[in-house]
């Protein structure tokens, strides 16, 4: 991932702190104040795990898990590499569910769970 700018509301998410490799890169977000139509969501409420994506291969990777009182959230933009990518999450019952629209460039998007990093793994 050579870009990332994550915004709710127009006001940027805080990364909390990040991990670079040569295949992937794995950044933790939190949320800004989020005004909304039922009040606020207070800041540091929500976090954003972007864990795996591989932009020189063209992939990214996302395992959603919405907690029962966050029903959709909707990134726009995401650049990964050359690509943009618009995302949504949402739930369905107890399942969270996505859905990506390519905007430009070429990138594979697919559920993949997240796994902790083995440093020095082949």
């Amino acid at each position: 991932m050579s870009y990332y700018a994550i915004f709710a509301n127009g006001v940027p998410w805080q990364r909390l702190t990040s991990a670079v490799a040569y295949y992937g890169v794995r950044v933790y977000l939190s949320n800004p104040l989020i005004a909304t139509e039922d009040g606020s969501i207070p800041a540091g409420t929500l976090s954003l795990v972007i864990s795996r994506a591989d932009a020189a291969a063209g992939r990214l990777y996302v395992a959603p898990e919405l907690p029962r009182w966050l029903p959709d959230v909707s990134l726009h933009g995401l650049a990964v590499g050359r690509a943009r990518v618009d995302l949504r999450f949402w739930r369905e019952g107890e399942k969270s569910r996505w859905a990506a629209d390519l905007r430009e460039g070429t990138i594979d998007v697919s559920e993949d769970a997240w796994r902790p990093w083995v440093l020095g793994a082949t």
